[in-house]
C-alpha cells in the first residue's frame, strides 16, 4: 500500500469513527429535563395540541418532529416543530411542537407523548436508566357543550435553578375558559421510582412553589392542575392537567444546622396535641407570621402579626391535625425559619 492508499484509508477510518460517535450522541444522549401539553378547542370535536419539551444545552437533540397519540387510534400522528427558544444554561432549549385533530364524538381520550431520553442524574428518581419521558392530558369532550373545556397555558416557562434558601415560582397557570384553578404536588410523569424531595411545597390556591432545599441535586417534581367549572353556584371538576419539572440545586442555608437551631426550634416532636416554638436572639417586628403546610405543601394553619418578644415561647394547638408529617415557616424580618415536625 502506498502513502497515499494509507491516508486515504486513515481518512476512511477517521470519518467513519466520527459518523459512528455523531449518531450514537444523537441516538443515545439523554436530553429531556421536562415538558408540558396545553389542549385548546378549536370548534365542535376539533382541538389543537401544543407541546413544550425543555430540554438539556449540554446534551442537546434536535428533534425536528415528535410522535403524538390523540388517543382515538392506535397510530401516531407526526408533529412538526414550529419553534425553538433558548431558555437559560441550564434548560437550554425549550422546542414547541403544534398539531390540530378532530375526534369523532363524545369520549375521554388519552393525548400521549413518550421519549426514552429523559435526563441521568436525576436525584429522586431511582433506577432512572429504565425510565422514560411521557406527557399525558385526558381530553373529555362532553355531550353537553357547558362543559366542553380547554387546558390551561402557562405565562411563565418552567423554573430550573433553585436558589438558597427560600425560594419560590408560580407558572401563571391560565384557564383558557375561565374555569377556577386548584394546585396540588405529584409524582413526576410516568416513573415509577419516584420520591417526593424535602421541603418543597405548594399553596393550593395561588399555586405558588416553594423550597427549602436539603442537599444538593437535580430534583424532578409534578404540579398538578385541577380544573374547577362553576354551575348552579357549585364547583364541578372537569378537567386536570400535569406539569412535570426538574429543579436543579446548586447551594444550601448559609447558615449551619447548629446556628439555625440555636435561633429557631421547635419541640416536642413528635407532638400530639401542641406544638412550641422556641425563639431566640430574632428581634421580633409586626409581621411575624407562622403558617403550617400539610405533607401536600397545602397551607392549612396560618398565625398572623405575631407580636413575640425574643427568647419567647409561642404554642400552637395541632390537636385537630391528622397524624402526618408536616412543615411550620415562621416569617420575621424578611427572614424564614422552618422545620419538619410529626403529628401523631
Amino acid at each position: 500500500m502506498n502513502i497515499k492508499s494509507q491516508i486515504l484509508f486513515v481518512e476512511k477510518i477517521f470519518f467513519s469513527l466520527l459518523l459512528i460517535t455523531l449518531l450514537k450522541t444523537n441516538v443515545f444522549a439523554q436530553d429531556i429535563r421536562s415538558g408540558e401539553i396545553i389542549v385548546s378547542r378549536i370548534a365542535g370535536n376539533t382541538y389543537q395540541t401544543k407541546i413544550n419539551i425543555y430540554q438539556d444545552l449540554s446534551n442537546y437533540v434536535n428533534r425536528t418532529h415528535i410522535l403524538l397519540y390523540w388517543g382515538d387510534s392506535p397510530d401516531p400522528d407526526t408533529l412538526q416543530r414550529i419553534d425553538t427558544t433558548i431558555i437559560d444554561s441550564f434548560i437550554g432549549i425549550k422546542a414547541m411542537y403544534s398539531g390540530i385533530h378532530s375526534y369523532p364524538g363524545p369520549g375521554i381520550f388519552v393525548i400521549s407523548y413518550q421519549d426514552s431520553f429523559l435526563l441521568t442524574g436525576i436525584t429522586n428518581i431511582t433506577n432512572l436508566g429504565n425510565e422514560k419521558f411521557c406527557l399525558q392530558d385526558s381530553l373529555r369532550i362532553p355531550i353537553n357543550p357547558i362543559f366542553y373545556n380547554s387546558s390551561p397555558y402557562f405565562s411563565n416557562n418552567q423554573a430550573v435553578s433553585v436558589s438558597c434558601c427560600n425560594w419560590s415560582y408560580n407558572s401563571g397557570a391560565v384557564d383558557q375558559d375561565g374555569d377556577s384553578l386548584s394546585y396540588s404536588l405529584a409524582p413526576y410523569t410516568c416513573v415509577s421510582n419516584y420520591s417526593y424531595p424535602n421541603g418543597i411545597f405548594i399553596d393550593s390556591i395561588t399555586g405558588t412553589l416553594t423550597m427549602h432545599p436539603t442537599s444538593i441535586g437535580k430534583f424532578a417534581i409534578g404540579i398538578k392542575i385541577e380544573e374547577w367549572k362553576k354551575i348552579n353556584n357549585n364547583y364541578i371538576l372537569i378537567g386536570s392537567i400535569l406539569r412535570p419539572m426538574l429543579l436543579n440545586v446548586d447551594s444550601l442555608w448559609s447558615v449551619n444546622t447548629t446556628e439555625l437551631s440555636s435561633l429557631f426550634d421547635i419541640f416536642p416532636n413528635p407532638c400530639i396535641n401542641d406544638i412550641f416554638i422556641s425563639i431566640s436572639g430574632i428581634q421580633n417586628d409586626k409581621q411575624s407570621s407562622v403558617c403550617i403546610y400539610n405533607i401536600l405543601g397545602k397551607k392549612i394553619r396560618t398565625m398572623a402579626n405575631i407580636n413575640k418578644q425574643s427568647n419567647e415561647i409561642i404554642k400552637i394547638d395541632v390537636s385537630d391535625f391528622s397524624s402526618g408529617i408536616y412543615l411550620i415557616e415562621y416569617k420575621n424580618n424578611n427572614k424564614i425559619f422552618s422545620k419538619k415536625f410529626i403529628k401523631q
